[in-house]
């Protein structure tokens, strides 16, 4: 860090913390702040032409860790800064690991106390999505969890990884594979993939539906007869006015003419 147009006390001219705003890379237009903050011992005092150098140790992830033995499809930070992740994976840094869905610690470490023993789904994540209240909402292509049937390929995990069986209760879930999710600030679940029946129902809008925050069918979404799209949705995005962006593969929406992909 250079000051060229300062003769100060950075310490007081900063409210009394020293910040190296930013990292400065080879080649690079821009630079990316902050990423650490010093608190001065003593009085410091930089004139034009002073140069202060700072070092700081930057925290890894998962160090030498040889991470997931399979592919990863979906991540999730948590607010306590934990990770949660979705893939095909059966083990991590090699040692098994629930199937499908894990978590991990924020210094990237195995998050043992999250579902602990369980065997996982039975079969691929496709999309996760974190709740307010800290569940967990999972999607992909699987039918049990933990050895016992579960709603196919969508459920919801407690925040400790347990399935919570207040969801869809007794539901048989979608008719085929998820691949994307999303909340919305009332707590209804946007769900977007393969499907084109819920819960054995051939009326719920095919590949891209909502559910209410209990799992069961959210009818006033696309209302029934609307149809859906023509073909399979991979990706949502919740506006903030409310509105969907729906990113999949089709050329129609309720059987009328939309923008393909």
């Amino acid at each position: 860090m250079r000051f060229s147009t300062f003769c100060a006390a950075p310490a007081a001219w900063l409210g009394g913390l020293l910040t190296l705003l930013a990292l400065l890379l080879p080649g690079a237009a821009r630079s990316q702040a902050p990423i650490v903050t010093v608190t001065p011992a003593g009085p410091l005092t930089l004139c034009p032409g002073s140069t202060l150098t700072l070092t700081a140790t930057i925290p890894g992830f998962n160090g030498a860790g040889s991470g997931a033995n399979s592919i990863v499809r979906a991540v999730v930070v948590q607010p306590d800064g934990k990770v949660l992740v979705g893939g095909d994976f059966t083990a991590y840094n090699g040692a098994a690991s629930p199937r499908g869905v894990l978590r991990l610690n924020p210094d990237g470490s195995l998050d043992n106390t999250f579902n602990p023993g369980g065997a996982g789904v039975d079969g691929a994540v496709y999309a996760l999505a974190l709740q307010p209240d800290g569940k967990v909402l999972v999607g992909g292509f699987f039918v049990s969890y933990n050895g016992a049937s579960s709603p196919d390929y969508l459920l919801r995990l407690n925040a400790n990884g347990s399935l919570d069986t207040s969801f869809n209760p007794g539901g048989a879930g979608a008719s085929s594979a998820v691949y994307a999710l999303a909340v919305q600030p009332d707590g209804s679940v946007l769900v977007g993939g393969g499907f084109t029946a819920y819960n054995t129902n051939p009326a719920a809008p095919d590949y891209v539906m909502r559910l209410r925050s209990t799992g069961l069918l959210d009818t006033s979404f696309n209302p029934v007869g609307a149809g859906g799209t023509n073909g399979v949705v991979n990706a949502l995005a919740l506006q903030p006015d409310g509105k969907v962006l729906v990113g999949a593969c089709l050329t129609t929406t309720t059987a009328a003419s939309s923008p393909t992909t």
